[in-house]
């Protein structure tokens, strides 16, 4: 996926798998939304080789129905919430057609190998 997004240098991430409690107060904090929510991204500094951080709740992956498996899910939203830190969104509809056409290829290349 990152090289098929021009991503040629090594970059660092972290990613938090937690629960629903959680992911709604760093969604309240963060982004002033009282609620839970399936993945956050939070954008790093590119300059210093760290492209932001992901934030799961399993308690969402459990629930949701996008794939078949927990462990498919949890996969899932961190392609989405890389895709975040990629630039990519859904909050005007032709973006979202964009995050989604390119969310859908590479789950199905990952699923494909």
């Amino acid at each position: 996926m990152l090289r098929e997004e021009k991503i040629d240098k090594a970059l660092y991430l972290s990613l938090l798998i937690t629960t629903n409690d959680n992911i709604r107060e760093i969604n309240r904090k963060y982004r002033g939304v009282d609620a839970p929510t399936d993945v956050l991204s939070f954008t790093g500094d590119k300059s210093v080789s760290v492209l932001g951080d992901i934030v799961i709740s399993i308690d969402h992956a459990r629930l949701q129905k996008f794939t078949k498996t927990v462990d498919d899910e949890l996969c899932y939203l961190f392609l989405h919430g890389l895709l975040h830190l990629l630039g990519y969104d859904h909050i005007s509809e032709a973006d979202s057609v964009v995050m989604t056409n390119k969310q859908t290829r590479y789950w199905n290349l990952i699923k494909n190998r």
